[in-house]
């Protein structure tokens, strides 16, 4: 059974705007029949739309996108309904989060200690805003996730958009932990340019799980 929902359409929208992910406002009213999705807590629920997408959501979980690709995380019970909105129109996804965790990211080796006490370090600096640390974690998954994918060629890929999302998510927060993260990234690829092989996409995930890991800690 179809159920029609009224998704609120964005006012005075620009489509070529940032930040990538925004929250609708009340103005015109449309309807629209969502893409019904059910995620497991835990494990993001990957969305792929064209390059010009921007992508806005209503209700709770967290939202990350790294383009073309939209990342959403919830606990048990969250639900949240995300726009694809394009020059050819919007389309709509209906997520909710339901049953037992999932087994999550892959295993990762123990952190080692100088990364956990760098980021844990930079997060007192940064004044150990704990929901803050929760939505740079579920960036940091998301990022690993990309970074596997074959048809992201170096890290300079990445930056931008992880970036643009974690300015989106967070704002200015957290910068001392995001600069530690980023030279540990440099220390791995150099130059950001340089296509990645098999050796330094591997490990550049593992420290965004890593990186994530610790600050899923650090968030409780």
């Amino acid at each position: 059974m179809r159920i029609v929902v009224l998704i609120v359409a964005l006012s005075g929208f620009a489509a070529a705007a940032e930040p990538d992910v925004s929250v609708a406002s009340l103005a015109a009213v449309t309807a629209f029949v969502p893409v019904p999705l059910t995620g497991s807590p835990g494990v993001p629920v990957v969305l792929t739309g064209p390059g010009d997408a921007t992508w806005e959501h209503i209700g709770k979980g967290t939202v990350s996108v790294l383009k073309p690709q939209c990342f959403i995380s919830g606990d048990k019970g969250d639900s949240c309904l995300v726009l694809c909105r394009t020059a050819a129109g919007v389309k709509v996804y209906s997520v909710v989060f339901s049953g037992e965790p999932g087994p999550g990211p892959a295993p990762v080796p123990p952190t080692p200690d100088a990364l956990t006490k760098a980021i844990t370090d930079a997060f007192t600096a940064d004044g150990r805003t704990k929901p803050e640390a929760l939505k740079l974690a579920s960036l940091y998954r998301a990022a690993a996730v990309k970074a596997k994918d074959a048809t992201v060629p170096n890290y300079e890929a990445l930056a931008e958009p992880i970036r643009n999302s974690a300015n989106t998510l967070i704002g200015s927060n957290l910068m001392a932990v995001r600069k530690v993260v980023a030279g540990e990234i440099k220390a791995i690829v150099g130059d950001a340019a340089k296509p990645f092989t098999a050796e330094t996409r591997a490990a550049t995930a593992k420290l965004f799980d890593a990186a994530a890991a610790v600050l899923e800690k650090l968030g409780e």
